[in-house]
């Protein structure tokens, strides 16, 4: 304001209110000297201006020399065109200022937007992260269940097998004994036949009796049938025996294998459980 222009001049003794004036000089083609109100904005003018500092006229005494007053005109022009010189370098400079910090906003703004849609991607990737987590959980949650149900099975199947095994397994051994009992009966009844065959007394009436050479012969019959029915018997549970281990040795695969995918899904379980921790911690980061 004009009032300020005063104060300023008048602390670095450039014009004094009493016998000086401040008048602006429009560059309009005519020069045109206007003398403002004390609260009149310098900034408000929208054309080219010059500041004078000029005397007020006042009636000379008789007695006054000319002289004086033309120097101390050009002395106040000298100093309102230093002002004015002063004046347009703090314009130009603030304009430069203003220009930087003009710049210095842009950067700025820019910058927040920047983080702004970092901010927004990266809660979207949360959003994502959360969701394939639930997913992830769930998914753990029906292979633990199908765990627990494979494990009881597998336990039911391996004790049921167990009995079946032990039970063939006193099945085979007391059909062994049988066939050793049965065994050492032939050979002691073929030792005895060959005795009594040897024995002359008994080989001539053996020889001419034909009911010890029928009875002798169904003896050997039911002997040998007996015999081929122990054998029989004994392939047989031989036979199961074999298919019953088979059969063990295709559950304990079949353990094995549910042991390992049992361990497939807890590592499974643990990465996913490492993936939420961290989505969390990266979410409580972007609330802070």
């Amino acid at each position: 304001m004009i009032k300020d222009l005063k104060c300023y001049l008048q602390k670095w003794s450039y014009f004094d209110e009493n016998t000086e004036r401040i008048t602006i000089s429009h560059n309009l083609g005519v020069p045109l000297n206007v003398v403002y109100q004390d609260d009149f904005k310098i900034s408000d003018l929208d054309t080219e201006y010059e500041i004078k500092v000029s005397q007020v006229l006042t009636p000379k005494p008789v007695n006054s020399q000319p002289s004086q007053t033309s120097s101390l005109s050009e002395e106040s022009d000298r100093k309102c065109r230093e002002l004015c010189e002063e004046m347009s370098a703090l314009k130009a400079s603030n304009e430069s200022e203003v220009k930087a910090l003009k710049a210095q906003l842009k950067t700025s703004n820019d910058s927040m937007e920047t983080m702004t849609e970092e901010m927004e991607n990266l809660r979207q990737q949360l959003i994502t992260s959360e969701k394939s987590n639930q997913e992830l959980v769930a998914e753990l949650c029906e292979f633990s269940a199908q765990k627990i149900c494979l494990t009881q099975e597998i336990s039911t199947l391996k004790a049921k097998n167990e009995i079946e095994v032990q039970a063939l397994i006193i099945q085979l051994k007391t059909s062994l004994e049988s066939m050793e009992t049965m065994v050492i009966e032939n050979t002691n009844l073929k030792q005895a036949h060959s005795v009594s065959d040897s024995s002359p007394s008994c080989s001539s009436i053996g020889s001419h009796n034909p009911l010890t050479i029928n009875s002798d012969k169904t003896r050997d019959k039911l002997n040998s049938g007996e015999s081929e029915t122990l054998m029989a018997e004994h392939k047989s549970l031989r036979k199961r025996y074999s298919d019953l281990v088979v059969t063990h040795e295709e559950y304990v695969s079949a353990l094995e294998s549910a042991q390992e995918e049992s361990r497939r899904y807890r590592k499974c379980f643990e990465e996913s459980t490492q993936e939420r921790n961290f989505a969390i911690i990266e979410r409580n980061g972007l609330k802070q």
